[in-house]
């Protein structure tokens, strides 16, 4: 897909510190994290895959949370895009939020996943050394056990903006093992992680559900 080429054309940007290539496959999502974060030299960090793109005031929609000295992590919403780049689905724009941590995990991590694409959400990367080490065994909701382990050391700011893509494909990988044993396993895992370290109770839970 010359996706190295294009790559290549912006090694000499000045906005561009490093460029690093693997040399085979790791067959890991969660490794390419852990590489780009210890990579990075900034305190905030964005993680786009290969199907994440945004829209040029994507930075500008989350500058609020610059600004608050306990944010830990803050997201835009997202849109759902074909192949050809068009909306499948328009996200409704929102108010924007500052959470306290505990009001995000329940009304938007319990049971299910609110922040379901990295592409969508910039993080401290400090926090990363505090989150429990298992994260990286997760095979199908490492990304759910990563952002709510996030979460759960500060406030969380949410713009309501749309300004996250995301570009989904018929026969994405992830997309065949939504809802299965293995996922639906792990995501119990992640809620039960949620009530032994966030300040989240069983009782909550129990009205989400």
């Amino acid at each position: 897909d010359k996706s190295r080429e294009i790559i290549e054309s912006y090694r000499q940007h000045p906005k561009v510190k490093k460029i690093v290539y693997n040399e085979m496959n790791s067959g890991s999502p969660i490794a390419q994290w852990m590489k780009g974060m210890e990579l990075a030299e900034t305190p905030w960090v964005w993680i786009a895959e290969s199907d994440d793109w945004c829209m040029p005031d994507f930075l500008e929609g989350l500058k609020p949370a610059f600004q608050l000295p306990d944010c830990v992590l803050a997201y835009n919403e997202i849109v759902f895009c074909n192949e050809e780049g068009a909306a499948i689905k328009n996200a409704e724009t929102l108010e924007s939020t500052i959470y306290e941590r505990s009001d995000f995990l329940t009304s938007k991590m319990v049971l299910s996943d609110y922040l379901c694409n990295a592409g969508m959400v910039i993080f401290k990367n400090a926090c990363v050394q505090n989150i429990n080490a298992n994260w990286t065994n997760y095979t199908l909701s490492g990304d759910y056990f990563f952002f709510t382990e996030i979460a759960r050391q500060g406030k969380v700011y949410a713009s309501g903006k749309a300004l996250a893509c995301f570009t989904k494909h018929d026969k994405e990988w992830s997309h065949h093992l939504l809802n299965s044993v293995n996922h639906i396993k792990e995501d119990m895992a992640v809620l039960e992680l949620m009530l032994n370290r966030a300040s989240i109770t069983r009782q909550s839970v129990k009205r989400k559900v």
